[in-house]
């Protein structure tokens, strides 16, 4: 299946590009294409699926677009 992939800020470190068509297998999870990216398990981001703030092991879908945020803290 393919999933659509958007990557922002200092996520995009992982990658060549800011959009990415990815080719998954069906039942894979955030964190199965976490991994296929080359973004590591201790990585923290903030993913949004489809307008959704989703955790990493959520299930994917045929078509769904994934954006990719660093986690940012301060004050």
């Amino acid at each position: 299946m393919k999933i659509n992939v958007k990557l922002f800020a200092s996520v995009r470190k992982f990658s060549r590009k800011d959009n990415l068509e990815i080719n998954i297998k069906e039942d894979s999870s955030v964190k199965d294409l976490l991994s296929q990216i080359g973004i590591p398990d201790d990585e923290p981001v903030l993913v949004i699926v489809n307008e959704y703030t989703r955790g990493k092991e959520t299930l994917l879908q045929d078509g769904d677009t994934l954006c990719l945020f660093p986690i940012i803290a301060g004050g």
